[in-house]
């Protein structure tokens, strides 16, 4: 259900207006209906939303409610997914905000919901573009280091992040998994040096060695270590 929707449905189930809901949120109605019909999306109010509408909106706050109400620990549902326990704790606590859509999927189906959150932050790059030949960048994400199928046979630019959500590395490949594996083996590829990865799908090979040197230049004062 989108995240506009599990808006207007809780405000509705509590039997409030739009200008109810504002009013406990100490904003104007225009905030509420700009929400609802999915033209603004409440970044600055998702905590106050929450506990007002007594809903999940965030990405994180869902997987923890739903695998709660399973009554699963973290460790049993990282055995049955195969995702480690350390990623599926940095989606509930919002470290992570936008893993790939496939692994909430998966998450739901080991779950037994088909109700997945929509955060609007999980989209592609250029979103606003027709499919065509001229769209070549695709889909971004954040990626399970131990869990290299997400990215097999993916091309791409990726990003390596420290546990204290530092850009550690920025690199670009035409399968990532592969390029994943050779990093493995440095001995700056630990935690908590190396976290998780973020990956922007990209084809062309020119267009992702732009947005690597463009990513590089923008984080190079806070790159661990860089690339050259």
């Amino acid at each position: 259900m989108k995240l506009s929707k599990m808006i207007k449905v809780a405000r509705e189930k509590k039997g409030w207006t739009q200008q109810q809901l504002a009013e406990e949120l100490g904003v104007s109605s225009g905030y509420v209906s700009n929400w609802e019909n999915a033209h603004a999306y409440p970044s600055n109010f998702l905590n106050e939303l929450e506990e007002i509408l007594e809903i999940p909106l965030h990405i994180g706050s869902w997987l923890r409610e739903t695998r709660k109400e399973r009554n699963i620990s973290v460790k049993e549902l990282s055995n049955k997914s195969g995702y480690s326990t350390g990623y599926i704790y940095n989606i509930e606590n919002r470290t992570i905000v936008n893993p790939k859509s496939e692994t909430l999927q998966n998450l739901a189906e080991i779950l037994g919901t088909d109700e997945l959150p929509i955060d609007p932050r999980k989209t592609t790059l250029d979103e606003d573009v027709e499919e065509s030949e001229g769209s070549s960048i695709g889909e971004y994400y954040t990626v399970d280091l131990e869990y290299l199928e997400e990215v097999s046979g993916v091309s791409g630019v990726y990003i390596f992040w420290s546990a204290n959500d530092l850009p550690t590395y920025i690199g670009q490949s035409g399968n990532i998994a592969t390029r994943y594996r050779q990093h493995r083996d440095k001995f700056w590829f630990k935690e908590p040096i190396v976290s998780y990865m973020t990956v922007i799908e990209i084809e062309d090979e020119r267009v992702r060695k732009s947005v690597e040197r463009i990513l590089i230049d923008i984080l190079r004062n806070t790159l661990l270590i860089n690339s050259v």
